[in-house]
């Protein structure tokens, strides 16, 4: 561990093994950022360290119940998502979605080159 910090208004963000958010710091600040596009209405989430891509779910519960004591039932641990490795050069629905379609575009005939 690098450091720690006391954010009292980031411990209210609940925690999802597929986060909608990431944390920064600016200086001695910490920012939220979208990590995908947030619907009005729609929950935003925080990852507490592990997340579905890069960790199997009962490794995940184990950690999350050992270092924060709470099982974690958000939709990639109730689905028993796959790693992200088993889903490379799969397409997320919101890229396929303007105003990205014209990047991914882009990128694809970039890539093709």
């Amino acid at each position: 561990m690098i450091g720690r910090g006391f954010f009292p208004t980031m411990a209210l963000l609940n925690h999802s093994c597929d986060a909608n958010t990431t944390r920064v710091f600016h200086l001695d600040t910490q920012v939220v950022r979208a990590a995908r596009p947030i619907k009005k209405g729609e929950q935003i989430f925080a990852g507490y360290g592990p997340d579905y891509g890069g960790m199997e779910r009962v490794e995940r519960q184990k950690v999350l119940l050992g270092k924060f004591f709470f099982r974690c039932l958000c939709e990639a641990c109730e689905n028993s998502w796959p790693l992200a490795t088993a889903t490379l050069g799969v397409v997320p629905e919101f890229l396929k979605q303007q105003p990205h379609l014209q990047l991914l575009k882009e990128v694809s005939a970039e890539i093709s080159q």
